[in-house]
């Protein structure tokens, strides 16, 4: 999220300082809960914005989208892949500039092609980015005849006891383990494996 405000911060100096527009950011933390997400949304709504950035995860996203059409308020997200937001919800009045499931699996693509494991074990979020991104990756596993040998879905979001996921992907003794995690989980995961 510092990021992100960094950026959006740094954004609107280089507009404002050119002197055609004049962009005023107003902020509001979700703190990755849905229903903070609902409140931030409706608190920017009253101040009559121009367009809403965010939130930052498809979860989080879905759950305005429908607001947004209703109230006719841009949403622009930059961070949550295209295919798991449910963009139709938000009446034409959502806009997405984040990378496509799709174009994420490129590497993992050209590592299938050069290293050519047998089999995997997949750990995505559980969320509909996660899903998303494992029907992906399952795809393109399947092209390059990997076979999925076990699915482990994330309990919580941020979360995990890991300890048990690392136990059953030893148990199961891949040649390719694919985390479809978000960055705390990722790092977590990591820290332990």
């Amino acid at each position: 999220g510092k990021t992100v405000i960094q950026s959006l911060q740094l954004a609107a100096e280089d507009i404002n300082a050119r002197g055609s527009y004049h962009v005023q950011l107003l902020l509001e933390d979700d703190g990755t809960q849905t229903k903070n997400t609902v409140s931030a949304f409706e608190k920017l709504a009253e101040q009559d914005v121009a367009a809403i950035i965010g939130a930052t995860w498809d979860f989080t996203s879905n759950a305005i989208m429908s607001r947004a059409g209703r109230k006719k308020i841009v949403l622009f997200n930059t961070s949550t892949l295209l295919e798991a937001l449910n963009n139709s919800d938000a009446q034409g009045y959502a806009f997405v500039n984040a990378s496509t499931a799709e174009s994420e699996a490129g590497p993992f693509e050209k590592y299938l092609e050069a290293a050519q494991p047998k089999n995997a074990v997949v750990v995505f979020a559980n969320n509909s980015w996660g899903e998303t991104q494992l029907k992906v990756y399952k795809r393109i596993a399947a092209s390059h005849g990997v076979k999925i040998i076990e699915e482990l879905r994330s309990t919580l979001f941020d979360a995990n006891e890991w300890n048990v996921f690392i136990a059953k992907i030893k148990q199961k003794n891949a040649n390719l383990v694919v985390l479809l995690l978000n960055k705390n989980d990722l790092t977590l995961f990591i820290r332990r494996g």
